[in-house]
């Protein structure tokens, strides 16, 4: 799905309108980064506003925020932009459109046991 939206492919941009329209209060995006052959996880958290405070040491007050998760590499600048601009379009499809918003980004790498044979 990642490599279809950073093609801006429509279709995906109108799956994730659909998907949004439900209001959701997380949306995962498993993002497959072909160039490195590498898997990493997006979490777009507090979707729909009802994230509760308690027990999250994130402000939720603030709206939807942005979790990256990757064993191997930091989120790069291109990385950064797409999911910036994929929350973007959650946004709008959710009546709150601002193309100039920038979402909470916590980028987290993860140690992840390796499988020994």
């Amino acid at each position: 799905l990642y490599t279809m939206f950073e093609k801006n492919n429509q279709s995906l941009i109108n799956h994730t309108k659909s998907v949004a329209r439900s209001k959701p209060l997380f949306i995962v995006l498993p993002i497959n980064q072909e160039r490195l052959s590498h898997w990493s996880l997006a979490i777009f958290a507090n979707v729909n506003g009802q994230l509760p405070q308690k027990g999250c040491d994130i402000d939720v007050g603030a709206g939807m925020f942005i979790l990256y998760l990757d064993s191997a590499f930091s989120a790069n600048k291109t990385l950064h932009t797409n999911l910036q601009n994929f929350g973007r379009v959650i946004s709008s499809v959710l009546g709150k459109p601002d193309k100039k918003a920038v979402y909470p980004f916590y980028s987290e790498r993860l140690t992840v046991p390796q499988q020994r044979n």
